[in-house]
């Protein structure tokens, strides 16, 4: 089980209208923090578009502070600049609790959407009714447990052994919830993420 660490992150909206979700920018040290050379002031205010079809321009806080719980081999300092990879891995299915390697592996080696649902559900079955099936787990395993530079391929999987799990159930529900990903407000958060200020 991989210990959740809590961390405070500053947020900074630096969309052009009012509703788009602040980008957390660095780490929140306190009162008093500098940021790219200035001051940061919780209660400053910037003028924003009030929305995408609406151009009245409304007052809305700059920053904001955000508790974001990270597994405790990902610093905070790793995370804000592959926040939305690491979003998408988790959203697809990559366990928070399962190995450093494996996650780091699925998040930067496996991209498509759709393989990455597959693979993951792989590694979430315990019993297997087909061999096959059970086979390619333990390949997939072998894969993830070898370093990047020690692998022969560059995938888990043959062709054909992808073409097999990506069947087509799958495949639109990679579809959906990359979809839903995509359009989540919230975007580029992990899930267990609250305000903290």
């Amino acid at each position: 089980m991989t210990n959740l660490v809590t961390h405070k992150i500053l947020c900074e909206h630096l969309g052009e209208n009012s509703d788009t979700s602040r980008d957390p920018v660095a780490v929140w040290t306190g009162p008093g923090m500098v940021f790219r050379g200035e001051l940061v002031n919780l209660e400053a205010e910037v003028s924003r578009c009030l929305n995408w079809d609406d151009d009245r321009p409304v007052k809305i806080k700059r920053w904001n502070v955000i508790e974001v719980k990270l597994p405790d081999w990902l610093t905070p300092d790793e995370w804000i600049p592959y926040r939305v990879e690491w979003k998408f891995a988790w959203g697809l299915g990559v366990d928070v609790n399962w190995p450093e390697a494996w996650q780091r592996s699925l998040m930067k080696d496996i991209k498509k959407p759709a393989q990455r649902l597959a693979v993951a559900k792989l590694l979430k079955t315990k019993n297997f009714r087909s061999p096959f099936r059970a086979d390619l787990r333990k390949q997939l395993e072998e894969w993830l447990n070898l370093p990047t530079v020690k692998r022969k391929y560059p995938s888990p999987f043959s062709r054909g052994q992808w073409e097999a799990l990506l069947d087509r159930y799958t495949c639109l529900e990679a579809q959906n919830r990359d979809t839903g990903l995509y359009r989540n407000n919230r975007a580029c958060l992990p899930c267990f993420t609250q305000e903290a200020v």
